[in-house]
C-alpha cells in the first residue's frame, strides 16, 4: 500500500512521538485489511522538505511533464553507488519518481542501469 501522510506538506509538529503515533494508526489501518501490509513510501518525499532528510535515492527528474532536455548525469552516475556503499547504508535498490517521462530518455535509462552497477559510471567519458 502506498501512503505518504506528509506528501509536499510538513507536519503540524516536529515532536516524534506524534508522527510515530500517526504511523503506527496507519499502519494499524492498514494490517485491518491486510494482516501481510507492506507500507511503501516515494522516496521523493524525504527531500522535498528540508523536515525530512534521510539520505534516499530516488530519481525526481520531471515535475508536470515539461519537455526540456536536461539531467544531472554526473550524479544520476554516482549517486547510487556512493549511497549503497555508505557505511551506514541500508539502501536495496534505486527507484524514479516519473512525471511527463517522454522528454529525456538518456536520465531515466542511466537511473535505470544504476540498479545493476557497482561501480560509478563517469559520463564524461566520451
Amino acid at each position: 500500500m502506498l501512503r505518504d501522510t506528509f506528501d509536499e506538506n510538513t507536519p503540524p509538529t516536529d515532536d516524534p512521538e506524534y508522527i510515530s503515533s500517526l504511523a503506527a494508526a496507519i499502519f494499524k489501518a492498514m494490517q485491518s485489511g491486510d494482516d501481510d501490509a507492506v507500507w511503501l513510501m516515494q522516496g521523493w518525499l524525504f527531500a522535498y522538505d528540508p523536515y525530512w532528510q534521510p539520505p534516499q535515492m530516488c530519481m525526481l527528474h520531471n515535475f508536470a511533464g515539461n519537455v526540456e532536455m536536461y539531467g544531472f548525469l554526473d550524479s544520476v552516475g554516482s549517486g547510487p553507488v556512493e549511497a549503497r556503499v555508505n557505511k551506514n547504508s541500508t539502501m536495496v535498490g534505486v527507484g524514479m519518481s516519473m512525471e511527463g517521462i517522454e522528454q529525456n530518455p538518456v536520465a531515466y535509462d542511466l537511473m535505470s542501469e544504476m540498479a545493476f552497477q557497482h561501480n560509478k559510471i563517469d559520463v564524461m567519458v566520451a
